[in-house]
């Protein structure tokens, strides 16, 4: 995950922890930007894989229950993927965009609290403020698999959805 990503990913909500970007949940990355809906221009993306684990499921209910401006299913390359976008709120997240790692007293705690001195790259900034060793780097939802809009019934009847 990139430096800068690490974050403003504390910053999308404070109900995240880090169970929630976990393999066993499902976790598959974040992004700044998707090429399939480029209206959501100011929203960041959490990219879920679609797995029936215990903990998968509770952290996707957990997700839908958080300050989202959507989710949505798709496919990518075959696989099922379920993508929740956050609307970015306030100017932090778009400063540290800019590569300026300018964070309040309670974002730099809300920083801290989610990685739980886990993360060298945060640990590091904690003791060096001049420490970055990567500048943001804007990621991208890749593009869905094409999926028709139209059903068809066995007989290959075109079926209206």
């Amino acid at each position: 995950m990139n430096f800068i990503y690490k974050f403003i990913l504390p910053l999308l909500s404070d109900k995240l922890t880090l169970d929630d970007i976990s393999l066993d949940s499902g976790f598959c990355g974040m992004a700044t930007k998707d090429i399939n809906r480029p209206y959501l221009d100011n929203h960041v993306f959490l990219i879920y894989s679609i797995e029936m684990t215990n903990k998968a499921i509770a952290v996707r209910k957990k997700l839908e229950s958080l300050n989202i401006h959507n989710k949505i299913d798709c496919k990518i390359k075959g696989k099922s993927y379920r993508i929740f976008c956050f609307p970015i709120i306030g100017k932090t997240i778009p400063t540290l965009m800019s590569n300026i790692i300018g964070l309040t007293d309670n974002e730099t705690l809300q920083v801290y609290k989610f990685w739980k001195f886990t993360d060298n790259d945060i640990n590091k900034k904690m003791v060096d403020i001049t420490y970055c060793p990567e500048l943001f780097k804007e990621s991208i939802v890749p593009e869905f698999d094409y999926s028709p809009s139209i059903k068809f019934d066995k007989e290959g009847r075109a079926l209206i959805c």
